[in-house]
């Protein structure tokens, strides 16, 4: 009894303790979340977090992004792109591969025609951006990235090897020898790339036409004669083609090479491609501007595009279009869509040229150098085009003249031959395909070796003749 009744005691003073405390206690709940807004806009002031902010490390983006897209490359892409450790498969042929970002093009534009040899192929990619851009795409790529995987591609079946560049590590498949090594490049133009003397080392140099061959004769790359095949430019085949003189012009292709700033190679105008375009414009010409996908590796470039970009995005009628990215009036184009498009075209010495003309129709060549004969003497395509000086002071002008006559038209037929390899009633198509299945099927490395030594040697033995 005495147990309960300090039991209930006990609690009785509990809870007036409790009744007590409350006010207090609401007090608290109140005013808490007040001083930590008071305390939020202490911070907020520009002096407090003037005085908090040299404490804090500055919120980089760009730095972020950049770590960000490191370690997607490094951890989560190679999971989900992984490189190829067996090959399991046989192949008929072979495309090898390997490029900087964004250089997917040189081996994209060949693609088509070596569906049309015949047989079973993979596009063996040396590098994941690049084999995750052709798997995105749709084609068949093989991320191949050891030496070992390379010489079981070697044994896979394929007796020809396609390239489409002169990168570093084709040395790494030519030297399997018992193949045959195809070089096609990527486009054919005066640029020192169209002679390089690394094409040596391949067994077979596809050429668009005659010129190809004696512009590696003429600057001194010293090509065994029987490596040359003339495959023309396939990619022409779907051009349509000008029979006579171009009277009006309404539309101007303007593409532009890109310059190289490491190497000081300044064969290009996309300085000046801005003034251009404006002048083009102003004068009543509809534009395609197309400038080298590697001019947006370059900053100074890459605004001139833009700003190209912007001129066509805020003029109000249809001025002009350019073929790459952003833009509400802008997009993508093949090449060949441009040049069917157009009726005229404006150009530094990119590769893009010979592709112009095999359509017959005029075209402009900005001079890098203000030296015309210097020009035609290492340019031999610029003998059919019409001459505009570096800076383009007078565009307008020689676009204008045409309606008086474009009395370039025959030059430009006689050349189209000597530099696309192809007449007027023959498909650049079908001779790249002919002349390919034919160094598939029937070409043999030690015939033509045993062929030029009896050439070299005659009937004495080579120890003799040493």
């Amino acid at each position: 009894m005495r147990g309960l009744k300090r039991f209930v005691r006990n609690g009785l003073i509990g809870l007036l303790a409790l009744a007590l405390l409350f006010p207090f206690f609401l007090l608290a709940l109140i005013t808490l979340p007040l001083l930590l807004l008071l305390a939020g806009v202490a911070v907020l002031t520009p002096a407090v977090r003037k005085k908090i902010s040299k404490g804090i490390p500055k919120w980089n983006s760009k730095k972020f992004n950049g770590t960000a897209k490191k370690l997607a490359n490094k951890h989560i892409l190679p999971k989900l792109y992984p490189a190829t450790t067996r090959v399991m498969s046989h192949y008929d042929f072979i495309v090898y591969f390997d490029g900087p970002l964004g250089a997917t093009y040189q081996v994209k534009m060949w693609d088509p025609f070596f569906s049309r040899l015949g047989g079973s192929y993979v596009i063996a990619t040396r590098e994941l951006p690049n084999h995750i851009d052709l798997v995105r795409s749709g084609y068949n790529s093989m991320f191949v990235k050891t030496l070992s995987v390379v010489d079981q591609l070697s044994r896979s079946g394929a007796k020809t090897v396609f390239y489409t560049n002169n990168s570093v590590k084709n040395s790494q498949m030519v030297r399997h020898r018992h193949l045959t090594h195809v070089q096609l490049l990527h486009g054919d133009s005066d640029k020192p790339s169209s002679f390089n003397p690394v094409t040596t080392m391949f067994d077979i140099v596809g050429v668009a036409g005659q010129l190809g061959i004696d512009r590696y004769l003429n600057n001194g790359v010293p090509i065994l004669p029987e490596k040359f095949r003339i495959i023309s430019r396939p990619q022409c085949g779907e051009l349509g083609v000008a029979t006579e003189p171009t009277k009006v012009i309404k539309t101007v292709f303007y593409a532009t090479t890109w310059r190289d700033h490491n190497n000081g190679d300044d064969a290009g105008s996309i300085e000046n491609a801005y003034h251009a375009v404006q002048q083009l414009v102003e004068n009543g010409y509809r534009v395609i501007f197309r400038p080298h996908p590697y001019s947006m590796k370059s900053s100074v470039d890459k605004a001139t595009i833009e700003r190209i970009c912007e001129f066509f995005d805020n003029s109000e009628a249809d001025v002009g279009f350019y073929c790459g990215i952003a833009g509400k009036k802008n997009g993508l184009m093949t090449i060949a869509e441009c040049i069917n498009e157009s009726d005229a075209m404006l150009s530094d010495v990119t590769s893009v040229l010979s592709d112009w003309l095999y359509s017959n129709k005029p075209y402009f060549i900005i001079d890098p150098l203000n030296d015309h004969a210097a020009l035609i003497a290492q340019n031999p395509v610029v003998r059919a085009a019409y001459y505009v000086d570096r800076e383009m002071s007078q565009l307008a002008k020689p676009l204008g003249e045409i309606s008086k006559g474009d009395h370039l038209f025959d030059e430009r037929v006689r050349l189209r031959k000597y530099v696309l390899g192809v007449d007027l009633d023959e498909s650049p198509v079908d001779l790249f395909v002919s002349t390919m299945k034919d160094v598939m099927q029937n070409y043999d490395k030690d015939a033509v070796a045993a062929e030029r030594i009896k050439k070299e040697y005659g009937n004495r033995s080579i120890e003799a003749s040493i």
